[in-house]
């Protein structure tokens, strides 16, 4: 799907079929922690841009690892896994500013999709 010129898109479904994907990549996240495929891979056959793919994914994964902690705290299971994850400054912060995020708006729609599909491509495991 990465390497077409035109992908495949999925204009059928509507919100139902949205709905379906954002539940299979939660329920995909509490078993694996694999949260992101379904939602990623669904974005692209839909034919939305990178923004509008970066604006969905982004707050949806955002949102899953925000209840999976809050789900680890409220049962009482051990947070000592991360604790470097505390002393993480944001993204954007000019001390931190890492060269990545001025790459995005370098991109475009074929390469944000080969690059977003290599990403996954490299989490899969056998």
């Amino acid at each position: 799907m990465g390497l077409v010129r035109r992908p495949p898109i999925v204009t059928g479904g509507g919100r139902l079929a949205d709905a379906v994907v954002g539940f299979t990549g939660g329920v995909m996240g509490g078993m694996a922690s694999l949260s992101g495929p379904a939602p990623v891979i669904w974005a692209q056959l839909r034919g939305w841009n990178m923004h509008e793919q970066r604006g969905v994914n982004q707050p949806f994964n955002m949102a899953v690892l925000a209840l999976a902690g809050r789900h680890r705290r409220h049962r009482g299971l051990p947070q000592t896994r991360v604790p470097h994850l505390r002393r993480v400054r944001p993204a954007n912060h000019p001390d931190r500013r890492p060269p990545r995020l001025s790459l995005y708006g370098k991109v475009d729609e074929r390469q944000f999709r080969i690059i977003v599909l290599g990403l996954l491509a490299s989490r899969a495991r056998p």
